[in-house]
C-alpha cells in the first residue's frame, strides 16, 4: 500500500477528527506550491502573469481556509465533553460534508466564471485570458479535491465501529492473560 493510501485509510479509521485535520493539512501543501508556481509564472508577463496572480490569491485564500479550518476543529474538539461520541461524529460528519457539497457547487461556478473570462478576453489581451485559464485551473483542482474529500467523508467509521490496532490488541491480550496469571495464583 503506498503511503498516501496508508494515511487516507489511518485517517478514515482514526475518526472524523483525523479526517479534518487531513484535510485541511492537504489543501494547505497543496496550496504551498500552488502559490510557489504562481509566483514564479507571475514574474513573467502577460498571460502567465494573470495565471499566477491568480494562483497566488486562490493559494493564500485556501492557505487561511486550511489554517482556520484546523484550528477551530482542534478547538471545537477540545470543547466538547465527549467528542468521540457518536452523536458528535455524525454531525461533525454531516457538517463537513454539507461544507463540501456547498464547496463543490461553487467549484462549477468558478469553473464556468473562468470559462466566460478566457472566452471573453479580446486577442490582444493575454492577461485577461491568463485571468480566466488561472481562475478554471483553480476551480477544476478545487472541484477534484472536493469530490474527493466527499467519497471519503462518507467511508469515515464512526467510533464504534473502528477497527481496534493490532498493537493495542496484543497490549489487551496480553494484559488479559496476565489478569487471569493473577488470578490463578491467588
Amino acid at each position: 500500500m503506498s503511503g498516501s493510501k496508508r494515511a487516507t485509510s489511518a485517517a478514515r479509521e482514526r475518526g472524523i477528527w483525523a479526517f479534518q485535520e487531513r484535510v485541511s493539512s492537504l489543501l494547505f501543501n497543496w496550496n504551498a506550491v500552488n502559490i510557489f508556481v504562481g509566483l514564479i509564472s507571475s514574474t513573467r508577463g502577460g498571460f502567465w502573469r494573470g495565471v499566477g496572480s491568480q494562483m497566488v490569491g486562490w493559494g493564500v485564500i485556501n492557505w487561511a481556509i486550511a489554517v482556520l479550518g484546523s484550528h477551530f476543529g482542534r478547538k471545537r474538539r477540545e470543547s466538547l465533553p465527549d467528542a468521540d461520541s457518536l452523536e458528535v461524529f455524525e454531525k461533525e460528519r454531516t457538517g463537513l460534508r454539507n461544507v463540501l457539497w456547498v464547496n463543490w457547487a461553487l467549484d462549477l461556478l468558478y469553473m464556468w466564471f473562468g470559462w466566460r473570462l478566457l472566452r471573453g478576453a479580446k486577442p490582444k489581451d493575454a492577461q485577461r485570458a491568463g485571468l480566466g485559464v488561472g481562475i478554471l485551473l483553480q476551480g477544476l483542482f478545487l472541484f477534484i479535491f472536493d469530490s474527493l474529500m466527499l467519497r471519503e467523508v462518507a467511508e469515515v467509521q464512526p467510533p464504534a465501529q473502528r477497527k481496534p490496532r493490532k498493537k493495542a490488541v496484543a497490549t489487551a491480550e496480553a494484559e488479559g492473560a496476565e489478569d487471569d496469571g493473577d488470578a490463578a495464583a491467588t
